[in-house]
């Protein structure tokens, strides 16, 4: 969702600013950083952030089908983090068209799956209590029962088209649930005072201190006196556009590839020499058209390759929140199981033969194709609704000498081949300066299996994370002997599911903090309002 910028908005949004914003106290005192944090600007611990972990989240929206699995995968399986781990995402999953079995290799594969309701309902306020409660209560029983991800490893929510309420955190809380992932939040405010310092992710015992009003959105809200302990909240941090405007809450936009690793280059930079609050990537399916892929693999190729950046799902980041450590011990905490993955990939001048009774939507979905308007501009004239079996169809990316004889090739389909590492774990001498581990470099691979066409639904706008004891934290690196041992790919039956898918600083752990907006303050915006209106 591209939000509003321009002069007016912003300053009718401060003459409106969330009440609950107002009303946030917190006291570090009385919140210990294993079970709460208050929200602020200065990492956990007392920690510099000179000192801390650069966190990159990952996020998916939406159904986890053929197409979904496919075009997040080229980006996340050829890297790994520093301690040998693939980088992982975390996936906000509906049940509509979600296929079981690729949620079981996305949770086999270090993955994190949440959740993202039964079928992607705006939970707005003529929403009724059971409806609401049947729609998150639903989508945990069906991704654990169903498609078995394990009960302690189901953490998260986030509400489809970010529209949350007190009434929807009191129910994440009464199911069990662990974090929201809902609440957006812009920088030049009380509690992000720039893109370079932002509030990190908090847990809600003290309230809401994010001015929930700022996007206007009547039917999100946010209550001055609700709190919801041990419920955490982990903000949907708008990305500055080229201009340093606040603009994308997810799916940034940009002209060319090369743009859109400029703008999200440029953006993690600030991050990295700021406060270092976690730098977000938080996209859907469609989002992954060539140039947007391209873009983003440029800049996982330039994040990766720092040793204090560490992607992480946003179990693994409260993990860290709760037992906050620095840069240099982060690899002995993010354990995972072992896998060599290759990645599907992103080769040009690909084509494909069209088998029996194949939809342009289909053919979209096997080769991780996101939008149909790519496939139809590279094959004029096809019958979008049942193509012709047989027919040879051009998939993108495709250019020029693509055209040359020869240069066009059908790739395999069968890229999906994981290789899991029995290990064993040793005591390693403590290294006098910390060791960079050695990052192999992604493989090429073929491309993708065909299964049911995938949920494109859009919203607007990890396994669970290893924990560690405080001695497992200070302890050295440990020595891993490696033996592969090829597992078959099939977690499982395939199941499918039919139907729709004035800015103020903040150092809570020096003490309380608080957020208000003065009667002086509130009165100069509203001038200023009206001096942009006239």
């Amino acid at each position: 969702m591209r939000l509003r910028s321009a002069a007016l908005v912003a300053a009718l949004l401060l003459v409106g600013a969330s009440t609950a914003a107002a009303a946030y106290t917190c006291d570090a005192a009385t919140c210990p950083t294993a079970s709460c944090a208050c929200a602020s600007t200065s990492p956990p611990g007392g920690l510099d952030s000179k000192d801390i972990p650069m966190f990159v989240l990952l996020t998916h929206d939406d159904a986890v089908n053929t197409m979904q699995n496919r075009v997040v995968r080229t980006v996340t399986d050829g890297y790994k983090n520093k301690n040998g781990c693939n980088v992982p995402a975390t996936w906000f999953t509906m049940k509509g068209k979600t296929n079981c079995t690729f949620v079981q290799q996305l949770v086999k594969d270090n993955h994190e799956i949440a959740g993202h309701t039964l079928d992607h309902l705006r939970l707005a306020p003529n929403v009724t209590d059971e409806e609401m409660k049947r729609q998150v209560e639903g989508v945990k029983t069906f991704l654990v029962d169903v498609c078995g991800v394990p009960a302690e490893k189901f953490k998260g929510f986030r509400a489809p088209y970010l529209v949350h309420s007190e009434r929807l955190r009191n129910i994440l809380q009464e199911a069990g649930y662990e974090y929201d992932s809902s609440i957006i939040e812009p920088f030049n405010t009380a509690t992000s005072p720039s893109w370079a310092d932002r509030t990190f992710p908090y847990s809600m015992d003290a309230g809401i201190p994010q001015d929930c009003a700022w996007t206007s959105d009547p039917d999100t809200s946010c209550s001055a006196n609700e709190k919801h302990p041990g419920l955490w909240e982990v903000p949907v941090w708008l990305l500055p556009n080229a201009a340093g405007e606040n603009a994308f809450s997810m799916d940034p936009e940009a002209a060319s590839a090369d743009d859109l690793f400029n703008l999200l280059k440029t953006d993690f930079d600030a991050a990295y020499n700021g406060n270092r609050a976690p730098f977000p990537v938080f996209v859907h399916a469609p989002w992954f058209t060539t140039k947007n892929t391209e873009g983003v693999l440029k800049f996982m190729d330039y994040a990766t390759k720092k040793d204090d950046v560490w992607f992480v799902t946003m179990s693994q980041l409260l993990d860290w929140m709760k037992n906050p450590v620095p840069a240099s011990q982060v690899g002995n905490r993010l354990t995972c199981d072992l896998v060599e993955l290759t990645p599907p990939t992103l080769d040009y001048c690909r084509q494909y033969k069209v088998g029996p009774q194949e939809d342009i939507w289909t053919v979209g979905g096997k080769w991780g194709v996101s939008t149909d308007e790519e496939l139809v501009a590279l094959n004029p004239g096809i019958n979008q609704w049942n193509i012709a079996e047989g027919t040879i169809m051009k998939l993108p990316p495709w250019d020029d000498r693509c055209e040359k004889k020869g240069a066009a090739f059908f790739p395999d389909a069968n890229w999906y081949s994981p290789v899991y590492i029995q290990k064993t774990w040793a005591p390693a001498p403590a290294p006098s300066e910390p060791v960079k581990a050695t990052v192999p470099a992604p493989a090429p691979a073929p491309d993708a299996v065909a299964v049911p066409a995938p949920s494109v639904d859009v919203d607007a706008p990890a396994p669970a994370p290893a924990t560690a004891d405080a001695a497992a934290a200070s302890a050295p690196a440990p020595a891993v002997v490696e033996v592969p041992t090829p597992i078959s790919d099939a977690t499982g039956p395939a199941i499918t599911t039919p139907g729709e898918n004035a800015p103020v600083p903040i150092d809570a752990r020096s003490g309380a903090v608080s957020y208000g907006v003065s009667a002086a303050a509130l009165l100069m915006a509203g001038v200023a309002a009206l001096c942009l209106l006239l």
